[in-house]
């Protein structure tokens, strides 16, 4: 536009345009350029000058949020009004036809008060004579949903004596309890060896998987014997040998005649129970009959 001009009037008039030295002018800087006219005629030489101006871009200027950092234990609306509010701190002002990326920040998941989050946005903005850069993050503190288990093994093989403790720690009072068993209560009792895990949840809804182990001795408390019947009727020649094999060790025995030792002897003929108990007074009990000739023997001299 400014090398074009027309002219009206005048006696044979002759244009010419004086452009040296003269630049585009800069749209983001912004400045002037400026063309001398001169316009001759017959009577008279006129000289006049167009200026094009380019008022510079207006500076741009972006805003991140200050870093967020919530505990575990903030509620689900906290964190959604702290994130939202978070988001808001994102802004720009200026620039020239500037465009930012605030729709790629990364959104909360959807178990957020759970398992935490830790949300680090780069916010960029861009026009057409620069681009800015700032960074800013969001974090939340993962439940703090811990159990920690005592078990009572089982104290006879087979036996259902065994039992898991359960104290469990968090922000999410009251839990539920859900066992691979079936039950529904925070601790087990009288169960009998084997695997066990228990689901633990909050009232956010937030859970952990609990595993241990109930063992037993390795074998049952087992008992056999073997004994020696009366020689001659009417004597303690009689006697049981006892062998015990399983449980857990020592042994305490308790016979029906008063004995407490592993083994009797010198008995007369007549049924004898024992009770042995293991260190972990599991019982078993065993009766021997010791029998005796059915007659005295006699003898008739004629």
């Amino acid at each position: 536009a400014l090398t074009q001009a027309e002219v009206t009037g005048g006696c044979d008039p002759l244009i010419t345009a004086d452009t040296t030295g003269i630049a585009i002018p800069d749209i983001c800087a912004g400045s002037d350029a400026t063309v001398t006219w001169t316009v001759t005629d017959l009577c008279d030489t006129v000289t006049f000058n167009a200026t094009f101006s380019v008022t510079p871009a207006p500076a741009m200027e972006l805003s991140c949020p200050n870093p967020v950092s919530l505990l575990a234990c903030t509620s689900q609306a906290t964190i959604e009004q702290a994130y939202n509010n978070w988001i808001a701190g994102f802004y720009f002002s200026g620039g020239c036809s500037a465009v930012d990326n605030i729709g790629e920040i990364p959104a909360l998941p959807a178990n957020v008060i759970c398992v935490g989050v830790e949300l680090v946005f780069e916010y960029i903005v861009t026009d057409n004579c620069n681009e800015e850069r700032c960074t800013s993050t969001f974090t939340v503190a993962p439940a703090e949903l811990s159990a920690t288990v005592s078990v009572d093994n089982a104290r006879c093989h087979n036996g259902a004596t065994g039992a898991i403790d359960l104290t469990v720690t968090g922000c999410g009072l009251p839990f539920t309890f859900l066992w691979s068993n079936g039950e529904t209560t925070e601790d087990l009792t009288d169960i009998p060896a084997g695997e066990y895990s228990v689901t633990i949840t909050d009232i956010n809804g937030c859970s952990i998987l609990v595993s241990t182990t109930v063992n037993q001795p390795d074998s049952p408390l087992t008992l056999t014997e073997s004994h020696v019947n009366v020689i001659c009727f009417g004597e303690s020649t009689g006697s049981i040998d006892l062998s015990v094999s399983g449980g857990t060790i020592p042994y305490t025995y308790i016979w029906n005649n008063g004995a407490t030792t592993e083994d009797i002897e010198n008995l007369p003929e007549g049924v004898y129970t024992v009770t042995v108990n293991d260190a972990n007074n599991c019982a078993e009990t065993i009766s021997v009959t010791i029998d005796q000739p059915l007659t005295p023997l006699t003898v008739t001299v004629n």
